[in-house]
């Protein structure tokens, strides 16, 4: 690798931003009602989409678009990651299960994100946790050895792209092809945002649903915190 290469590299995992959460817009938009009348905020707020970016240190692709309309459609749990943080998203996955084991889980990847995807489900699965579906976008697999991953567990296993030639380790996967598609904007394609919609929608299907309201309060809003003063009795 010589100086220019490492020079490339260093620059861009500078740049990268980090870990991305779910969109700051994301709470109100999710909370109206009509986002997603289907099933109440609370449902929804069990289901949790990991997405993968890929080697995408400019953010040049519209992964991030993506989180911003299944954000309209009432999801808010959407987190756009980068490839490398793929153990931290392990432990997460893990901690949030532990404390609420009602979590779904739904795990995306987008270009060389599409592989990394596939080696977190294979472990997390083996561990139990509730995967509904695996979605792979546009995807770009580096070389390996062996028999590939183990993706038995996972719920559904959808693959889209443009253009594809499906591996044999892939059998059991559902291949949509996104004619005319570009590679850049197939994570915001109709196609690929309704699809995505719908795999949320069936896993907000399996949380059952709380016996409390339907719409959750909201802090400082249905219980306004007291002003000064107002919180002690003045004496006769």
């Amino acid at each position: 690798m010589n100086r220019l290469t490492c020079g490339l590299l260093l620059i861009a995992f500078v740049l990268v931003p980090g870990c991305t959460t779910c969109s700051y817009r994301a709470g109100d938009q999710c909370l109206v009602p009509e986002s997603c009348p289907e099933y109440p905020a609370d449902q929804r707020a069990k289901v949790y989409a990991i997405i993968f970016r890929g080697f995408d240190p400019f953010h040049l692709t519209h992964v991030e678009k993506l989180r911003e309309e299944l954000n309209q459609h009432g999801f808010a749990k959407v987190y756009c990651v980068d490839f490398y943080h793929e153990a931290f998203i392990e432990k997460e996955i893990k901690r949030i299960l532990c404390e609420d084991p009602d979590a779904r889980f739904v795990v995306v990847g987008y270009s060389l994100g599409a592989g990394v995807a596939q080696n977190l489900v294979t472990r997390v699965t083996a561990c139990s946790v509730p995967v509904d579906a695996l979605v792979e976008i546009a995807p770009v697999y580096l070389p390996f050895t062996g028999t590939g991953p183990d993706l038995s567990r996972v719920g559904r296993h959808l693959i889209i792209a443009n253009s594809y030639t499906q591996p044999a380790c892939h059998t059991r996967a559902e291949v949509l092809n996104l004619s005319g598609a570009g590679f850049l904007t197939e994570p915001s394609n109709p196609v690929t945002v309704q699809m995505l919609r719908d795999i949320l929608m069936a896993s907000a299907e399996h949380v059952p649903p709380s016996s409390n309201d339907a719409h959750p309060t909201v802090p400082l809003v249905d219980n306004p915190a007291p002003l000064p003063g107002q919180n002690f009795e003045i004496p006769r």
